[in-house]
């Protein structure tokens, strides 16, 4: 998706309605990364993203995505991939753009593009 997009041929994807069904069906209590495994915190980014990339972010639930991120957080800080694990720094940055696409908690903007702040991209 991201790929196609800085390609300018996002316009290719073959099904889109298709890709907007399989991404909101990741979403539980946070997204997954395949149907029928747990949620984990990272897809708060991947999927955001690609719904943001396709229009189709108006169809998640923000609020429950933020709270199960924020089940992630490790007492000593950083997120884990799932509540009460250890936190490592992958989980960490994705659970944390994945909250800025949630708009919540005064976080930078994340350009869903490439993954890192629109600040960072319009330097």
């Amino acid at each position: 998706r991201a790929s196609l997009s800085l390609m300018g041929r996002l316009d290719e994807i073959r099904d889109p309605e298709h890709l907007l069904e399989w991404c909101v069906s990741l979403q539980g209590d946070g997204y997954s990364g395949r149907p029928n495994k747990p949620s984990d915190s990272c897809y708060s980014f991947w999927i955001g993203a690609t719904l943001k990339m396709i229009d189709g972010y108006n169809f998640s639930v923000p609020e429950e995505n933020r709270e199960f991120n924020l089940t992630c957080q490790y007492k000593y800080g950083g997120l884990s991939k799932v509540p009460d694990s250890l936190s490592d720094l992958l989980h960490s940055y994705m659970g944390l753009c994945g909250l800025s696409l949630m708009g919540f908690d005064d976080l930078q903007e994340i350009n869903p593009l490439l993954g890192f702040s629109e600040r960072a991209d319009r330097s």
